[in-house]
């Protein structure tokens, strides 16, 4: 159901605007898929990890900025606009925009100025350009970052979405053309001097690698401009009908909203720092940790890595890089699992903001059915078909890629956790309980370090330390969150329909894709065509082995179809192919 208010905005209901914003997630996450296929198809693992670096210290800035400052900002317009504040909805947006715009100035001043101690911290030198090409996309972040929080209040999930669309697709274009001009920057630069702007480099393959990465980090931040121009167009174009009188400026109340809009997003923003933080984690860690297993057992690593050509000191970069080509894959869900809880935010603190139980019961159990339903079925398909996956990807680099399908399996697991997480967090925020996320994250992240530190050491484990170290940070904050959510909002749920049924379709698919991998094994393809036929063959058969899961478990509700958009016929044809009841 939608309709406008009198900000100019259509509202979607809860699934509608979850639908709306989790498309235009897929379908940046997928163009983004064809984005890394570019890094690790020409800069390889080692431009990867210089890339990887980079963007492990700029995530958490960047999660700060779409699912930390937006939703506290969505938080607040929401109840406003719940109660027909509609003045101060108005006035909301204004300080949080200047607020917004103060952040990402900053932010920018640190990655700029600090990107040579940021990268030295990081213990990868060469990273420090692709991490001062990043500066500029922290500010037009964190400015796009105030229309998307507006609108998510508002519950009109499109101009988020569709700016989602935008950048990904601005990323995949200038990405590439940049990185093709880095890697002749850095090969003209190596020549001249066996220098990059000042900084040796061993190979003129390792300078190309170098600028190759920054220049696809150009690529982001030119997206980054576009995606907050059309944000900007759409607000002044179909934004509030009646713009604020001189009357109605009171800065009194100004620094009421200041305040207020502090104190939701400050232990939200800390939540996402926290929560986004374990890849930071991961690059400091990891490399550590690796360096310190290569000098332990040299002979380990020069047998794993025999047929790949690499050079001892390589070996650290060259799995760390290696790692970071199977992150995009994890972070798919995630990142819709955070979209989805964008849309329910705003939806359940309407409700919970006015004591409607009813909704507040609806709202959750909704949202925790779906979110178990996608992350069992999707945890179990990256778990077993692994190699597939993978192999589909980076069919050109089978050798090197093989590697690391380990480390996507256990990923797999991490999924499941980390998106449930993600759910409750956001559950929590909305309710109130916006300093508890923190606190667990934190709790989470403490586990993660001290495992990683442990494991990652260890010459047999290497790499494969790091995504354990995230699944036992994942388990604890998903069951810890869990059991918060019932007790502060005292609800019961059907937890057949919630947890049982989608438990069971996602383990019954994994058994099958692991039963499919097996099958696929005795078959050795010739060439890169062959492996992507045969990763193709199986992962379709998996998918409809999950339609027919999905089918036999009767994992999906009626109502929580009815509230997608054409959600009425969507029930028939569901029907007719006995789907649903």
């Amino acid at each position: 159901m939608e309709h406008e208010n009198r900000l100019g905005s259509k509202r979607q209901s809860f699934l509608h605007g979850a639908v709306i914003i989790m498309f235009g997630t897929f379908m940046a996450k997928f163009i983004g898929i064809f984005f890394r296929l570019l890094l690790g198809n020409i800069i390889g693992a080692e431009g990867n990890g210089y890339y990887s670096t980079a963007y492990s210290i700029y995530q958490p800035l960047y999660a700060m900025s779409i699912s930390g400052l937006p939703v506290a900002l969505a938080k607040i317009v929401a109840e406003s606009t719940e109660k027909k504040e509609y003045t101060y909805t108005r006035r909301t947006f204004k300080v949080a925009h200047w607020l917004f715009m103060l952040v990402g100035v900053v932010l920018m001043l640190v990655m700029l100025i600090f990107n040579k101690e940021l990268s030295a911290y990081m213990h990868n030198p060469g990273a420090r350009f692709a991490i001062a090409a990043l500066a500029p996309v922290a500010f037009f972040c964190c400015l796009s970052g105030a229309y998307k929080g507006y609108y998510e209040g508002l519950r009109n999930m499109y101009p988020t979405a569709v700016s989602e669309i935008i950048e990904a697709l601005s990323k995949l274009l200038f990405g590439a053309v940049f990185m093709y001009f880095g890697i002749k920057l850095g090969a003209n630069e190596y020549l001249k001097n066996k220098m990059v702007f000042g900084l040796p480099v061993a190979s003129i393959n390792e300078a190309k690698c170098m600028l190759g990465a920054a220049g696809a980090v150009c690529g982001i931040a030119v997206s980054s401009v576009i995606g907050t121009l059309f944000l900007a167009m759409c607000y002044h174009a179909k934004g509030p009908k009646n713009k604020l009188k001189r009357s109605e400026i009171n800065t009194k109340v100004d620094r009421e909203i200041l305040s207020e809009l502090l104190t939701i997003a400050i232990p939200i923003c800390l939540s996402s720092i926290v929560f986004n933080i374990s890849g930071n984690i991961d690059a400091r860690t990891a490399k550590i940790g690796l360096e310190h297993a290569v000098n332990q057992n040299p002979n380990f690593f020069a047998q794993m890595l025999n047929s790949t050509g690499r050079k001892i000191e390589d070996i650290p970069n060259f799995l760390w890089g290696g790692y970071g080509l199977t992150l995009p894959i994890y972070n798919f869900l995630p990142a819709m699992m955070v979209s989805f809880g964008v849309s329910l935010l705003p939806n359940l603190a309407a409700a919970y903001s006015t004591g409607n139980q009813t909704e507040v019961k609806k709202h959750i159990e909704s949202s925790l059915r779906i979110t178990n339903t996608l992350v069992f079925i999707v945890g179990g398909v990256v778990f077993s078909n692994a190699k597939s996956i993978l192999m589909l990807i980076y069919s050109k680099r089978a050798a090197d890629i093989a590697l690391f399908v380990p480390c996507l399996r256990i990923l797999g697991l991490c999924l499941i956790f980390s998106s449930i997480t993600s759910s409750t967090n956001i559950i929590l925020q909305a309710i109130g309980k916006v300093k508890v996320p923190f606190f667990l994250m934190t709790c989470g992240v403490f586990i993660k370090y001290n495992v990683n530190k442990i494991l990652v050491k260890i010459p047999h484990i290497n790499i494969k330390g790091a995504p354990i170290g995230t699944l036992y940070c994942y388990v604890f904050i998903a069951l810890a969150g869990c059991t918060l959510v019932f007790k502060f909002t005292r609800i019961k749920i059907d937890k057949n329909s919630v947890f049982l049924k989608p438990l069971l379709a996602g383990a019954s698919t994994a058994i099958f894709g692991l039963v499919a991998e097996f099958i696929g094994n005795l078959i050795t393809p010739q060439n890169a065509w062959q492996n992507m036929l045969k990763s193709c063959a199986i992962l379709g058969g998996v998918g409809l082995f999950c339609l027919w899961s999905l089918s036999f478990f009767k994992v999906l509700k009626e109502e929580d179809i009815e509230m997608l958009p054409k959600g009425d016929r969507i029930v028939l044809i569901l029907k007719r192919i006995k789907m649903l009841k």
